[in-house]
């Protein structure tokens, strides 16, 4: 039986770990002969048999895996692709300016005093212990809701067996939260000797470097899809081909195994 080749959009791919988890997710998939999945582009390319699976198989299979599967729209133009990305590029910086503004005076209140430098009376860890815990609340509660979709992708991913990046960074920052939430509540209770067992900072300095890599990783993504696109725009658009004896042009889509072509001298091959 002869075998199809289609390309699927991947969401939620954060590293080459992730890479072979869609792969192998699909690989997986009774009927399918290969597949070839690229983080730069975020595609996947599936040979498969048509009798043997379908595309909701595959795609379910991939969702099992954690992330999400969808076939390439062929009828999306070029600038809708541009305009998504520049959305998420838009919302990965403003995420970034976000964790770091926050991030930058909590790290300054958390490390201060141990740096020697005194902070106002209001928020000192000495005077007032429960307003020093609650300050450095507030700063890393934007941080995480900045970076929540850490959350929402790294648990999920977790809990099905998938860990990725995300996971970790999850489970790192809310164990930090926790515990210093805790201690938080018990020096409200009275005990100031937890004052100094707090890692707010910890979480929020770890989603902002993360942020920060993120968006590169959007730029960089932006850019590879940008000189493909250009790559493309140099193949050629249309084609001599020599039929019956008689030269005619058609779109390079029409032509087929057998056609006898001719390239001029400055065509594009």
């Amino acid at each position: 039986m002869e075998m199809e080749t289609r390309q699927f959009k991947i969401d939620g791919m954060t590293c080459a770990a992730c890479v072979r988890r869609v792969e192998n997710a699909i690989r997986d998939v009774s009927g399918v002969e290969s597949a070839s999945v690229n983080l730069a582009t975020e595609k996947a390319q599936v040979t498969y048999e048509p009798g043997g699976t379908d595309e909701a198989d595959i795609i379910h299979a991939v969702a099992s895996a954690g992330y999400g599967l969808s076939p390439v729209d062929d009828t999306r133009s070029p600038d809708e692709d541009e305009q998504k990305k520049e959305k998420e590029r838009k919302q990965e910086y403003a995420g970034l300016i976000i964790s770091i503004g926050f991030a930058v005076p909590l790290v300054f209140v958390a490390m201060a005093e141990m740096v020697g430098i005194s902070l106002p009376s209001f928020i000192s860890p000495t005077h007032r212990p429960g307003a020093f815990a609650l300050t450095q609340l507030m700063l890393t509660l934007p941080i995480i809701l900045a970076g929540f979709h850490f959350y929402t992708r790294g648990y999920p991913a977790l809990f099905k067996g998938h860990p990725n990046m995300d996971s970790l960074i999850a489970v790192g920052t809310t164990a930090a939260i926790i515990y210093s939430g805790i201690n938080t509540v018990l020096i409200f209770t009275g005990r100031t000797e937890y004052v100094m067992n707090l890692y707010y900072e910890t979480a929020g300095v770890i989603i902002a470097l993360i942020k920060v890599g993120k968006y590169m990783e959007t730029v960089s993504k932006g850019r590879t899809s940008g000189a493909i696109k250009e790559l493309m725009g140099l193949a050629p658009k249309t084609a001599t081909v020599v039929r019956d004896g008689k030269e005619a042009k058609i779109p390079i889509e029409e032509v087929t195994v057998g056609d006898e072509l001719i390239a001029r001298p400055g065509e594009k091959i």
